[in-house]
């Protein structure tokens, strides 16, 4: 257990955005291959800490998450808080993608559109298995997954090679996306496309209206169906500018989109929008800088406010082509998402291992947090 005060091992903060930027120096560009390399690191941290939560029972059974582990410590175990905060993470996510599904809403009651068939994209996606596990009728028998239209992931090209592998070698993966066409660092199914992509190539250059990576992604995407945008622990790792831009770039081509987001917030849990890091967050920063990871998303948005601004703000800068719309934002802690739990559960996830920090978890779970934004174009 680590010492009170110190940050324990962050919670699964997947498959993060490498930076790109010119620079003609030889100092520079061995600095950003050395973040590079510990950014793509943390894709095997989030896996891993998946693997552990199932193992440990804070997870419903996922039989794709080893599959994908494959060639690492299947039998890895992570700190108690860790899984919690692993397993709070997953059911937010998985809850409010199952709503936008069913009710074409990620907040609130049913958005006025009357579409019955949806996209999503998952951009830094890494080894998640939420296409597999959220389409297996035996894990979810409620059929909600027959009308995600196509369901699109992008990352790395290193990482979506790896993942290529792991489908190809395993019919458990690849039996589940009928016929198969490779690409160059990814493959495409009539359901499911992986690009790999630097997702800085999504950002078109000065002057220029798209770019190839942009051209893949809207070969595979309809603009008209509602499009949702999974954004998990990416953009900590993203320069604000960079994030923005890609961010603009959707949300402009797409009338009818959402954004989940799961990141970090340094300043703990106040409302002001730009606070400064808070102690604890000014640990977790510290830690991770030892890491070799800069985290400069996490330095400028600090708070769940500052996520709900920066989404709403970038969805209401993108709607004027699109005409009358109907939007909504929310975003809070996993701090607040642990205190409202249903009793039975919360109780169940301390006896599993034997909860007894809960101050410390509580700290822990108030310095990530989920956020939630969408735009409806009014039928």
């Amino acid at each position: 257990m680590e010492r009170r005060g110190d940050v324990p091992p962050r919670l699964s903060l997947g498959t993060p955005f490498r930076r790109k930027e010119r620079s003609g120096l030889r100092e520079e560009a061995s600095t950003r291959t050395s973040e590079d390399a510990a950014v793509r690191a943390t894709d095997a941290d989030a896996l891993l800490s998946r693997l552990s939560a199932v193992n440990a029972g804070y997870l419903d059974p996922d039989p794709y998450v080893a599959l994908l582990a494959q060639g690492f410590d299947t039998n890895v175990r992570r700190p108690l808080l860790i899984n919690i905060g692993t397993a709070l993470r997953s059911h937010q996510v998985d809850a409010r993608v199952s709503n936008f599904l069913r009710t074409g809403s990620i907040t609130g009651p049913p958005m006025a559109s009357t579409h019955t068939a949806f996209q999503i994209v998952s951009l830094g996606a890494g080894s998640d298995t939420r296409f597999w596990r959220m389409g297996d009728v035996s894990m979810h028998p409620d059929a909600l997954w027959s009308r995600v239209s196509h369901y699109i992931e992008i990352d790395y090209p290193e990482i979506a090679s790896h993942k290529v592998h792991s489908i190809h070698t395993q019919p458990m993966l690849h039996t589940a996306l009928q016929e198969i066409v490779l690409e160059e660092h990814g493959l495409a199914s009539a359901r499911y496309t992986l690009l790999g992509e630097e997702l800085s190539a999504l950002v078109p250059p000065e002057g220029s209206g798209s770019t190839r990576a942009l051209d893949s992604l809207f070969a595979k995407l309809d603009p008209s169906l509602p499009t949702l945008l999974l954004w998990e622990c990416v953009l900590a790792y993203l320069e604000p500018c960079t994030a923005n831009r890609i961010l603009t770039t959707l949300c402009a081509r797409l009338p009818n989109v959402a954004i989940v987001s799961y990141d970090m917030c340094v300043a703990g849990d106040t409302h002001a929008p730009n606070a400064p890091p808070d102690r604890f967050g000014k640990v977790m920063l510290q830690n991770l800088a030892a890491r070799n990871l800069g985290l400069a998303g996490a330095r400028a948005y600090t708070t769940p406010e500052a996520y709900k601004h920066r989404f709403h703000t970038l969805l209401s800068s993108t709607a004027g082509a699109h005409g009358p719309c109907e939007m909504r934002s929310e975003a809070y802690t996993l701090q607040h998402a642990w205190r409202t739990l249903p009793r039975a559960e919360q109780e169940r996830l301390s006896r599993l291992e034997g909860l007894d920090e809960v101050e410390e978890l509580e700290m822990l779970l108030g310095h990530y947090c989920m956020c939630f934004a969408q735009r409806s174009a009014c039928d």
